[in-house]
């Protein structure tokens, strides 16, 4: 990273290139004379964003379709790829960690062929880069074309984290290890929340109704929850708008305060309270069923100290309607009236 005339990236937007609104910088093309090796790049950032680098291209890939450890069979056909890559900030601080290479390790295209795959991707802030780049073999010439890209949005990660990988990722590689697998997880926008290591498995439920069982996962970072749905025991994390069983759940404003705005947030916001204790993980699950018959699912929770229970009402779509708490009282009360059994809920307080 000590060159002088690092090359100045000049992005552009891409209509047609992984997603409408992404900028990117082509800045290599599919040729057996032209070398990248060893070239920086500057990248002038001015605002906060996702910084990357994708390859297009014949890559050196296994059969599972994943990037191969440097030195291990990179090349395919006498194509070349880029396996070392360094970022640095203008203080010469290195801002890419052994997570961030490879992020994904996937073939962009949904179709498998060898398309685009990405490099690295990395949260940034308004300031100067200087990204450099290897070949794979460290020869002198590289047959793919390489962009640098930059989407202010934040949702590159979520372009790239829509397209399953090749393989498919398991429900229990999920379950077993959530603080890798949910930063995937987006709300039903498509946002990435953050915090992406800090969800906690709690249980399994039918969220939606439907007959399907979803894990659910706590984040207390942000205050949130998440549902995790499977088709033939496969996670697709694109599975979180219309019809979606996999994202993290909506927040409500409370029924009770809708025609008094101005205690929204205030101790009788049940909106409010779910979430701070969500935060402090005070919130241990329960079941879930249409207790009172309304077709809509009923998912409870016990309090950690076991003094009161949380209602969630869902919607069909697995999203939230609202929440309330139910003392042993209150929980007595809306059981007996709905005839459910105690045999089902008289150990819940």
């Amino acid at each position: 990273m000590s060159r002088t005339s690092p090359k100045q990236v000049v992005f552009y937007n891409g209509n047609s290139f992984i997603h409408d609104d992404i900028k990117f910088a082509d800045i290599g093309k599919t040729s057996s004379t032209l070398s990248i090796v060893d070239e920086v790049y500057r990248v002038d950032i001015q605002e906060s964003g996702v910084l990357g680098v994708v390859l297009d291209g014949k890559l050196g890939v296994g059969s599972n379709k994943e990037i191969r450890a440097e030195g291990q069979g990179q090349t395919t056909l006498g194509a070349y790829g880029i396996s070392y890559t360094l970022a640095k900030d203008s203080n010469g601080n290195n801002i890419l960690d052994s997570s961030d290479r490879f992020i994904d390790r996937k073939v962009i295209d949904a179709t498998g062929s060898f398309k685009s795959v990405v490099v690295f991707q990395k949260n940034v802030t308004p300031g100067t880069y200087f990204v450099e780049l290897d070949d794979a073999n460290g020869s002198s010439r590289s047959l793919t074309q390489s962009y640098i890209l930059f989407d202010p949005r934040n949702d590159y990660g979520e372009a790239l984290g829509n397209i399953p990988d090749p393989e498919g990722i398991t429900l229990a590689q999920v379950k077993q290890n959530p603080s890798v697998f949910m930063d995937k997880i987006r709300d039903y926008d498509g946002n990435n929340l953050g915090s992406g290591s800090s969800w906690k498995l709690i249980g399994d439920a039918d969220v939606q109704g439907d007959g399907d069982s979803e894990s659910i996962f706590v984040n207390p970072l942000i205050g949130r929850w998440a549902t995790v749905g499977v088709v033939n025991n496969t996670v697709n994390f694109s599975n979180h708008g219309l019809g979606g069983d996999t994202r993290v759940v909506g927040i409500y404003i409370d029924p009770t305060l809708k025609d008094k705005p101005q205690n929204r947030g205030g101790p009788f916001d049940s909106q409010r309270r779910f979430q701070n204790d969500l935060k402090i993980d005070n919130l241990n699950f329960l079941a879930a069923a249409d207790y009172n018959k309304d077709g809509f699912q009923d998912m409870y929770f016990r309090l950690g100290d076991g003094t009161a229970v949380l209602r969630a009402l869902m919607h069909k779509d697995g999203n939230i309607q609202y929440a309330n708490y139910q003392s042993k009282d209150d929980l007595t009360t809306f059981m007996t009236a709905n005839n459910v059994s105690s045999s089902i809920w008289g150990s819940w307080l």
